[in-house]
């Protein structure tokens, strides 16, 4: 330091005027002192940002080095230092020559990959905004895993405790609600899954940035919720026709990207607070919210995928289908051989219908009960547990966020639940007219008393209040407490 002061008041100004040379002009500016000192790195600075290509990343880290070294000798005269005239610092804020190239360098850096793995080092001797800033912006371009992991690592072994979290908080909120409409896949990025949109799969992928570190959960799962709001509010539900919704993104990320244990880990972290530093943290009632918030997307998408089922198998299974008659044969016959063999053939005939029918009442109460899941969610589907006013003031989430997130849910319930409740009413009335169509065809075939006793054979093999009791409900009854009874699904469909 004191070497600095005496080469700062040094009178040979002179000696340095004739060099070309910028690393030469450097070594003669510190030997001649006075204003030299100043003055030089100040031009340095200004031929930092003019120089392009390999010239300028050779000076570039040349004046950043020379700069931290002044800075950490002499910072009165650090402060003294002004930003070259032609960029005033405006890109960046009001801010010194220090950090103005530390800025241009951290962001040199950044955009070459072999070189990625240094750019924690120079963002942590920012000050405190830059470096977040920087940093999350660097972090967009960065997307596979292995990549991921290790500047992950370097803000946490480089940047004060806590900011890491910081960071991905603005790195995962920036790729899920900006605009992602001029999307280029950059170079490292895995390519989409096979149905998913290239944009999907990396707003996807951006959730891994907090699934690395048992204390990122909560915050996980707070992203996690604002991409499922996203996805269900662009899928524009139809009331009308539900089957045509496209919720495949919803399921696809839930399944297949999310950790299975996201939730679990979300609540045992909140209660925990072991973030440090100054970073705010997810406080249990919000977390307790989320988590009811996932739960009730995820019954939503179980049971439309129920009901994506039940619409294969009523349309691939017919509830018609020929007895196999031996009429050609019935004059070579006894009376008695004919009676055995059409009781042998109706048994027959009551047996495949008993398969078929067991299939669609399967797939038709495991798509009901899914959506009656939903619609009897434990406290409403969709709906906070807590509300705003018991939030904490420190919460990681603020009140602008928590307000969209509310009107988020309650345009989604105003579209999702309407559409629910007529995809369960096609349920009830789809199944119910397969049952009917079942019951004329075997009427049909055999008419009378024969078509009775199938029938009423038939109702009491799903007539679940009768089952096990010694005696079979009359015929009446059987009608409306059969699951393979049209009047079971009707009643039902009226019901809701």
């Amino acid at each position: 330091g004191a070497a600095m002061e005496m080469l700062n008041r040094s009178p040979f100004e002179a000696v340095r005027e004739g060099g070309g040379d910028p690393f030469r002009n450097g070594m003669m500016s510190f030997m001649i002192g006075g204003g030299a000192v100043q003055e030089y790195l100040e031009e340095a600075a200004v031929l930092a940002v003019q120089l392009r290509e390999e010239d300028e990343a050779s000076f570039l880290r040349f004046a950043v080095h020379l700069v931290l070294y002044v800075d950490s000798v002499f910072p009165e005269l650090s402060t003294r230092l002004a930003v070259p005239a032609d960029d005033d610092g405006t890109e960046y804020g009001e801010v010194t020559l220090r950090e103005f190239l530390l800025l241009r360098y951290a962001s040199f850096l950044a955009s070459s990959r072999n070189l990625w793995s240094q750019v924690a080092l120079y963002a942590s001797l920012l000050s405190n905004q830059h470096m977040i800033d920087m940093y999350a912006d660097f972090l967009l371009q960065v997307h596979g895993d292995a990549e991921r992991q290790m500047t992950l690592e370097q803000a946490r072994e480089f940047f004060p405790e806590g900011a890491d979290i910081v960071v991905l908080r603005n790195v995962v909120r920036d790729m899920i609600l900006g605009d992602q409409e001029d999307f280029t896949r950059i170079p490292g990025e895995p390519l989409a899954p096979s149905g998913i949109s290239p944009v999907n799969a990396r707003l996807m992928r951006s959730i891994h940035w907090m699934c690395y570190h048992p204390e990122h959960m909560p915050d996980a799962l707070v992203c996690t919720n604002m991409l499922l709001r996203r996805f269900f509010l662009l899928n524009e539900m139809d009331a009308s026709d539900p089957s045509q919704s496209n919720l495949y993104d919803s399921k696809y990320f839930i399944e297949k990207v999310l950790p299975t244990n996201l939730v679990d880990m979300a609540v045992d972290q909140c209660g925990s607070n072991i973030i440090g530093g100054n970073a705010p943290h997810v406080p249990e009632p919000m977390v307790q919210n989320l988590k009811a918030e996932f739960v009730s997307f995820e019954s939503f998408l179980k049971a439309h995928t129920k009901y994506a089922q039940f619409l294969d198998v009523i349309s691939k299974t017919s509830p018609c289908h020929n007895a196999k008659s031996g009429a050609s044969n019935r004059g070579r016959r006894s009376a008695m051989e004919s009676e055995i063999s059409d009781k042998l053939e109706r048994n027959a005939f009551r047996q495949r219908k008993v398969a078929i029918c067991k299939i669609v009442i399967e797939a038709a109460r495991r798509a009901s009960d899914g959506w009656m899941d939903v619609l009897t969610f434990a406290g409403g589907w969709l709906v906070d547990l807590d509300d705003l006013a018991s939030i904490d003031a420190e919460s990681a989430v603020d009140a602008g966020e928590m307000e969209l997130r509310a009107a988020e849910m309650k345009e989604i319930r105003s579209t999702v639940l309407p559409a629910a409740v007529s995809m369960l009413h096609d349920v009830l009335g789809k199944t119910a007219s397969w049952m009917e169509q079942m019951v004329h065809d075997i009427v049909d075939q055999f008419g009378g008393n024969a078509a009775k006793d199938i029938l009423v054979s038939l109702f009491h093999t799903f007539d679940e209040t009768y089952r096990s009791s010694a005696s079979q409900a009359p015929m009446m009854e059987v009608v409306t407490t059969s699951q393979a009874a049209p009047a079971y699904w009707y009643k039902k469909a009226v019901a809701l």
